[in-house]
């Protein structure tokens, strides 16, 4: 992302050699600033971080990069208030990505200070401008909760196609809240093969096999459910079987069971 652009007129080679090595001699300090206040933020220092933060945006206040680093150390900290006005001068900025964010994360920040009157709207801006496919499960949620079935199954449906364990858990959940339990678990079938593929091939007790046993969980909870709710109690029962025995895998294969 380049901040410090050059204007457009006539100028000399050595003034445009000039500008070019200031330009290179910010970047490079910019780089350096942000990742000391990330080490301060992974030694739970982070009002440390925020204090190199804050003194760079005094001198530099149009650098999006460290305004952003700013707001999320912010929002890191649970300090939902103090990071919503970074998050409203990013959503100012000509750059697509930036101004998307910015939408996002004011809206997840007045949603956690229980001022949810815009965030439907931010929420929405924020894909309209960056069209980024991770934001489409929240969309379908947002549109099931205002009552908007053929909204949220729409986004579902686009989740789905970028997106598929999401997605496919997304939509299963608008059908449990319309009482349409073979639909959910027509979803919920959809999904548990690939994830229960990707859970065998990650079962090591890391971070990843959690991730990855993340969404098989909550389908195979889900399809239990639904399964209990049509009287087959029979198949409710396998499914919280392999939850079970999924649980004592992760377990064993953790430095916790050595």
């Amino acid at each position: 992302m380049t901040l410090y652009m050059v204007p457009a007129f006539s100028i000399d080679a050595d003034t445009s050699k000039s500008l070019l090595k200031k330009e290179q001699a910010l970047t490079a300090e910019r780089t350096a600033l942000i990742k000391r206040a990330m080490r301060a933020k992974d030694s739970m220092e982070e009002q440390s971080g925020i204090a190199m933060l804050s003194e760079w945006l005094s001198k530099h206040p149009d650098d999006i990069m460290v305004r952003y680093q700013r707001a999320d150390l912010y929002f890191f900290m649970q300090k939902y208030a103090e990071c919503i006005p970074d998050y409203e001068e990013m959503a100012k900025s000509k750059v697509p990505d930036a101004a998307s964010w910015g939408r996002w994360r004011m809206a997840e920040s007045l949603e956690h200070l229980g001022k949810t009157a815009n965030v439907d709207k931010l929420y929405n801006e924020a894909y309209q401008i960056g069209k980024c496919v991770w934001m489409l499960p929240k969309l379908s949620q947002l549109a099931l909760k205002r009552g908007d079935t053929k909204a949220a199954l729409k986004f579902a449906d686009l989740a789905i196609a970028n997106l598929p364990d999401e997605g496919h858990l997304q939509k299963a959940q608008i059908y449990v809240q319309l009482n349409q339990p073979q639909s959910a678990i027509t979803e919920y079938s959809a999904l548990i093969p690939n994830a229960s593929k990707k859970f065998t091939e990650l079962k090591t007790g890391s971070s990843e096999t959690i991730k990855a046993s993340r969404f098989l969980r909550r389908a195979l909870d889900g399809r239990a459910a639904c399964y209990d709710q049509l009287g087959k109690h029979d198949l409710a029962e396998r499914d919280r079987a392999y939850h079970k025995r999924m649980d004592r895998e992760v377990f064993e294969a953790s430095p916790f069971a050595k």
